[in-house]
C-alpha cells in the first residue's frame, strides 16, 4: 500500500466491545501479510492490554500524548503486529486525544505500518469523536439485534461530520461471549517481525 489506513474501530453503546472486533481486525491483516499497529486509544478502557496479555499500567499513549515518552519506547509487538498500549491514563492525559497531539503521533508512525487500527471511546464520550477524527475511515460495530436502522444512520451521519468514512460495520452478539482468533501457530508459517522506521 501507498499510503498507510488508519481504521478506527467506532461503538454507539458502551457495553460494545469495540476492543475484540479492532483487535480481530489487527490479527486477520496480520495474517495476510500487512504491517499492522493496533492503537489502545480509549482512555477507559484496558481491554486491549487484557485480551493480548500486555500489562495493565505499562507506559503507553497517554504518555506519548503527554511528551513523557517517545512512541517508539512503548510499542509492544506481538506475534506478527505491533501494539500501542493506552499507558497510565490520568485526567489531563485525556485532553491529549482531543488536541493536535494525537494527530502528530499518527503521522510519526503512519509511514511504519501499512494498517493502524484505533480502539475508540465510541460516540458517548468526546474523547472518542476525537480518536475517531485521527482516522480516516471507521470500522462500526454494531450490536446484534438491538442496533437500529436510525442508530446506524445517525453514527454515520456522525461520523462523517467529524470529516471520516464509515467503510462497513461488524456486527456482535448482545452476550458477554466475544472471543479473538488465535492464529494459526505453524513451523510453516513464517512469522514477520514488525519494527517502526522512523
Amino acid at each position: 500500500l501507498s499510503r498507510t489506513s488508519v481504521v478506527g474501530a467506532y461503538h454507539q453503546h458502551p457495553t460494545i466491545d469495540a476492543a475484540v472486533a479492532a483487535t480481530n481486525l489487527a490479527i486477520v491483516l496480520a495474517e495476510a501479510r500487512y504491517s499492522v499497529l493496533l492503537v489502545a486509544a480509549d482512555p477507559e478502557s484496558r481491554r486491549v492490554e487484557t485480551l493480548l496479555d500486555i500489562e495493565i499500567g505499562s507506559p503507553g499513549l497517554a504518555e506519548v500524548l503527554g511528551d513523557d515518552v517517545d512512541v517508539n519506547d512503548v510499542l509492544v509487538p506481538r506475534r506478527d503486529r505491533v501494539v500501542l498500549p493506552g499507558g497510565r491514563h490520568s485526567g489531563s492525559s485525556r485532553e491529549y486525544f482531543g488536541g493536535p497531539q494525537l494527530r502528530r503521533v499518527m503521522e510519526k508512525v503512519r509511514g511504519s505500518f501499512d494498517f493502524i487500527v484505533m480502539v475508540t471511546a465510541g460516540s458517548e464520550r468526546a474523547d472518542g469523536d476525537a480518536v475517531t477524527a485521527a482516522a480516516n475511515s471507521v470500522l462500526l460495530v454494531l450490536r446484534s439485534r438491538e442496533t437500529t436502522q436510525m442508530q446506524v444512520g445517525n453514527a454515520v451521519e456522525r461520523i462523517e461530520r467529524l470529516g471520516v468514512k464509515a467503510k462497513g460495520a461488524v456486527v456482535v452478539s448482545g452476550g458477554d461471549d466475544a472471543t479473538l482468533i488465535a492464529p494459526p501457530l505453524s513451523t510453516s508459517t513464517r512469522q514477520r517481525e514488525s519494527h517502526v522506521r522512523i
